[in-house]
């Protein structure tokens, strides 16, 4: 076993990610933790490939440089489009929220028929047909994160595009994956129209499980652990909207990421 304080850097494009965060809390207490959000350039759904490998090169270079010696990405759609390239470009250990999340799915799904709900560009690559090995139903929901980093609480709004997204995979699944760590708040609402019968699959606690499980530092330092959140925009308004997600106070930094180059 390794000794020492390990610090796990976790980055999404924005709020998503912070539900992640919490569970690594409960499950690593004595961990350090930086949390990193690129709002300035919030969403990445709608990114070309090329933008969105060089935020998460820059985002991963700023978490290195912060002391992180292990590196999660909270962003489906960064493991979609940029896995590959930051593993071969950084020789630190990273974890994504997609092959865990799919085999999980496939071990409850009873039918074998699965949907998907997440950016355009994480259905277009198609990561979790290939983890599964069966068909997909997947049905990109632009908005949705969105409304979420907005703060949004129109209930009805939400219901609405809920409603829309949804229709196309109704009574055709048993199994719906949550494939945007930002829908996790709106899991109530989903799970009412997507209705009872169906298995909600979320990444934030399995992909939490199966990291803590690979990671196998002893945590020998007698200070309190340290947890470091950064934003790339505006700090107070990301603190009020990730608390309670969080599920206790924080300090947000601003960060120029775009200064952290390979």
């Amino acid at each position: 076993m390794t000794k020492g304080r390990a610090k796990i850097g976790i980055f999404d494009s924005g709020l998503g990610g912070v539900t992640l965060t919490r569970e690594f809390i409960e499950l690593l207490p004595s961990y350090d933790i930086i949390y990193l959000a690129d709002t300035a350039r919030f969403p990445y759904g709608n990114k070309h490939a090329s933008s969105i490998t060089q935020y998460a090169t820059e985002a991963t270079s700023f978490l290195l440089n912060q002391g992180a010696t292990s590196i999660v990405i909270a962003c489906n759609t960064v493991c979609s489009t940029a896995l590959e390239h930051l593993r071969n470009l950084f020789s630190v250990p990273f974890f994504d929220v997609i092959e865990t999340v799919a085999t999980y799915a496939l071990s409850v799904s009873k039918t074998k028929k699965i949907g998907l709900i997440a950016t355009a560009r994480t259905i277009e690559a198609d990561l979790y047909s290939l983890y599964t090995k069966v068909p997909i139903i997947g049905v990109p929901c632009p908005f949705l994160a969105t409304l979420v980093e907005q703060g949004c609480d129109d209930t009805q709004q939400i219901q609405t595009l809920l409603r829309n997204y949804l229709s196309p995979m109704k009574r055709k699944i048993d199994t719906l994956i949550l494939g945007c760590t930002h829908y996790l708040p709106l899991l109530n609402l989903i799970q009412k129209e997507i209705g009872d019968d169906v298995t909600i699959v979320t990444p934030s606690r399995i992909c939490a499980h199966e990291i803590a499980s690979a990671l196998s530092y002893e945590q020998q330092s007698s200070t309190a652990p340290s947890r470091h959140f950064f934003t790339t925009s505006d700090p107070s308004r990301f603190e009020k909207l990730a608390e309670p997600l969080l599920g206790q106070p924080l300090a947000v930094a601003l960060a120029n990421i775009e200064e952290h180059h390979v």
